[in-house]
């Protein structure tokens, strides 16, 4: 049952709002927001009213905005009204009608809180509106959280009227003698919710009257149980997942079966825009390398051991030049640094993989360097022909793989050229034909400094 005290006691149990807060109602005119406006005017809160004209029903459209101005202006309350073209936005966004005023409402509302001070923005959904939310999820594929409905509390956007469902709204609205307007495309089966609403629900009800009270029941059953299940998966992830840098790598063995590995990539991945279908197909690479999956922000690569999720990257090939008066210079997350020095045969190169010496003589400028390709290849040093003295020749693909150098990694692995010349895969193999010999007199020493 909708009455002051019902309102109040769910605002208060789950912690909506105060009185001091500045609350913005959307308003639509409909029985739902009217109700809800009733309610907090009841209630002494201070308020604000938003009504968003979607100009989908033409002059019924323009006369729920001018009732519900009409209400603002009786009852001295603030009151903010925007007009969109909502089928416009849609085709430009290549989104449905549904979604694409609701990203248009929330956007306008979230506007107006900074603009006017408001804390609170107040929708009126109701437990109707959740089991519709619920039934979509389940038609078009949803995780355990989709299960959970539509949040009381999502940051500033809270859900006052979740307690109770439409019947009991209309009979609070008419013992209130609360007028409001009717939106018949709420009887347009041609959205998606609506046929839900009024082809689906309507036979769930022969098999159970009470499937709106019911379903409210599932979903607080639903959350419990999920808040056990993403606390399990959540330590799982954490104790698996090795981040370098901004990368986060999986090892594939750390994942089980292929049931606990659906689940726990579906719950790392859902939320970076990849779908169940992409994450099928990352199972199905497992044991090869090279497979790369994309989302609009994100990209998912399947190396031999590991599951790799880094940025989505739209940079182009770039070849940076370095001339002889470079000393330093910055590529990708490391530098290269440069040094020239008199060579005598005492001198012992015991440095790392990262730090290559050369004849400077043998080294025309200015040199290059840029990400390896396809057919690149160099004489990696001290490795011989068979049966022969002369140094092989090697393509960096195969010297990568031999390296084991994951798929992230090989993407940014560097080669250094002299002329058209490979000197130096960066980091991993200098070439022969540049190396330092008897003969040489001035030393280049070239640094790879992370």
């Amino acid at each position: 049952m909708v009455t002051a005290a019902t309102f109040e006691s769910f605002i208060f149990n789950n912690n909506l709002c105060h009185k001091q807060h500045k609350i913005l109602l959307a308003v639509s005119g409909g029985a739902d927001s009217m109700a809800m406006c009733a309610l907090f005017m009841q209630g002494g809160y201070q308020i604000g009213i938003a009504h968003c004209n979607f100009n989908l029903r033409n002059i019924e459209s323009d006369n729920d905005a001018a009732f519900v101005s009409a209400f603002a202006a009786n009852n001295q309350l603030p009151y903010f009204e925007a007009t969109f073209d909502t089928l416009a936005h849609s085709k430009n966004e290549k989104i449905s009608v549904e979604e694409a005023a609701r990203n248009l409402r929330y956007h306008y509302f979230a506007e107006i809180c900074t603009t006017h001070g408001y804390q609170k923005i107040a929708t009126a959904h109701h437990q109707n509106d959740n089991a519709e939310t619920i039934l979509l999820r389940l038609v078009k594929g949803t995780g355990l959280l989709g299960l959970k409905g539509i949040p009381i509390i999502n940051g500033d956007i809270i859900r006052p009227l979740l307690f109770t469902n439409k019947n009991e709204i209309e009979i609070f609205c008419k013992s209130n003698q609360l007028t409001f307007c009717t939106d018949f495309s709420n009887t347009d089966i041609k959205y998606q919710r609506n046929k839900i609403r009024h082809t689906v629900i309507p036979i769930l009800e022969e098999i159970n009257p009470a499937f709106i009270s019911t379903m409210h029941v599932n979903i607080d059953h639903f959350k419990g149980a999920y808040q056990f299940y993403k606390s399990a998966v959540d330590k799982r992830l954490h104790r698996i997942t090795q981040k370098k840098g901004e990368n986060k790598y999986i090892p594939i063995a750390a994942l089980g079966d292929e049931q606990t590995a659906n689940i726990l990539l579906y719950e790392l991945l859902h939320p970076l825009h990849f779908n169940s279908t992409q994450i099928n197909q990352i199972i199905n690479c497992f044991g090869t390398s090279g497979s790369v999956f994309y989302s609009n922000d994100f990209r998912v690569l399947v190396d031999r051991k590991y599951v790799i999720i880094c940025s989505k990257s739209d940079e182009k090939e770039t070849i940076q030049i370095i001339d002889k008066t470079i000393t330093k210079i910055a590529v990708g997350d490391f530098h290269i640094e440069l040094t020239e020095g008199n060579y005598n045969a005492e001198m012992s190169f015991n440095e790392t993989g990262n730090t290559a010496y050369f004849d400077a003589s043998l080294i025309e400028f200015p040199l290059q360097i840029r990400k390896w390709k396809a057919g690149d290849y160099l004489y990696p040093l001290g490795l011989k022909k068979r049966n022969s003295t002369k140094t092989g020749k090697k393509k960096v693909s195969d010297i990568l793989t031999n390296a084991k150098v994951d798929t992230l990694s090989k993407e940014n692995t560097y080669v250094l050229l002299s002329g058209e010349k490979i000197i130096w895969l960066v980091g991993i193999r200098q070439d022969e034909r540049f190396k330092v010999n008897d003969k040489t007199k001035l030393l280049l020493k070239i640094k790879m400094l992370l």
